[in-house]
């Protein structure tokens, strides 16, 4: 079936516990969405994410959504109705896409990859749960996939 969307363009999609997750914005918009779709194709709940423009790389990761605009890094409660009102913390982010190539929550850490314009070999940052810097370090061009080996 077609489930139509209110508002914004879909940046990802995610499952958890049989309900389907999209992180959405507009260009050039103030405001992004976290819709949750049912596993029978129902759109049941909308969250606005007040002040956070192109809000994108939502994952779900102990109970919390975690998701990206521009160089700033997000959390909130998966049952939370309610956007956060700071980021969790923001990072040093120097591409000149002004944003994040690879994004993802791994063993209670934070990963982000960064590639300018895919050109240039990318950095990996690697965080705690809070925002403390563990570790950086270069990979290949373009890295996007960030995953558990």
């Amino acid at each position: 079936s077609v489930i139509n969307l209110p508002n914004g363009r879909i940046q990802n999609l995610i499952s958890e516990n049989n309900d389907v997750y999209a992180i959405a914005s507009k260009y050039k918009e103030a405001d992004s969405y976290i819709y949750k779709v049912s596993g029978q194709g129902t759109l049941t709940k909308t969250i606005v994410l007040r002040g956070i423009a192109s809000a994108s790389d939502l994952r779900i990761y102990k109970g919390k959504f975690y998701f990206t605009s521009g160089a700033k890094i997000y959390s909130m409660d998966i049952n939370a109705d309610n956007p956060p009102t700071s980021p969790l913390f923001t990072t040093s982010l120097n591409n000149r896409d002004g944003f994040f190539t690879g994004f993802n929550i791994i063993d209670d850490k934070i990963f982000t990859a960064e590639s300018d314009q895919y050109e240039d070999t990318s950095t990996v940052h690697v965080y705690t749960l809070t925002g403390a810097p563990v570790k950086t370090f270069t990979t290949g061009r373009g890295t996007s996939g960030l995953h558990k080996n």
